[in-house]
């Protein structure tokens, strides 16, 4: 396993970590279920040191991937922007959880100011989470940004079956997709390589 690797691994859990531990904070709080709120609030102090592996993990990505010959340095810069972003608003969501977990020990109440503090966090780092996943897939992924064009040399062959011998519904260049065809037509004769 390599940084980017362990980056692509680490960086799933606070996009999905933020919404899920904010669904059982609502849950709680509806049922006025003191025990899983602070619950909630420990979630989020983990998560925080979760989201900064993945933003450490993220720098040590960049390293490797720069080298790559179709790197594109906008698309990165545009990537960790939005994850200092990000990284930054599940802090102030750990350091928020942290200190009315602390001004709540000794079986004390939470402050009445963080549940309203910590949801309006919630739908904050979530959306900055999601944009920056996004703007991650979009290194490698340059059918999602906007406005692509697929390059002219790819035909697309969509099969009723994607299992049909192989052929997914992806681009293929011609000649996979040629190859592929004369599989079809005599798949014990045909060279494969």
């Amino acid at each position: 396993m390599n940084w980017t690797h362990l980056h692509l691994a680490l960086n799933h859990l606070p996009v999905l970590g933020v919404p899920f531990i904010g669904l059982v904070l609502i849950i709680a709080i509806i049922r006025r279920d003191v025990v899983w709120q602070k619950l909630a609030f420990w979630g989020y102090v983990a998560l925080f040191w979760v989201t900064l592996a993945a933003k450490t993990t993220g720098d040590f990505a960049h390293e490797q991937v720069a080298k790559w010959p179709d790197f594109e340095q906008g698309v990165m810069k545009v990537h960790e922007e939005s994850a200092d972003q990000a990284v930054t608003s599940v802090f102030l969501l750990g350091l928020v959880s942290g200190v009315a977990l602390f001004l709540s020990r000794g079986g004390r109440q939470l402050p009445k100011w963080s549940i309203p503090s910590l949801l309006a966090l919630v739908l904050a780092s979530g959306v900055l989470l999601l944009r920056t996943a996004n703007h991650g897939g979009e290194i490698r992924h340059p059918e999602i940004r906007p406005g692509f064009q697929p390059p002219s040399s790819v035909i697309y062959h969509c099969p009723s079956n994607p299992l049909d011998h192989g052929v997914s519904s992806r681009a293929f260049p011609a000649e996979t997709l040629e190859r592929s065809e004369s599989l079809k037509r005599s798949p014990d004769r045909a060279e494969i390589g």
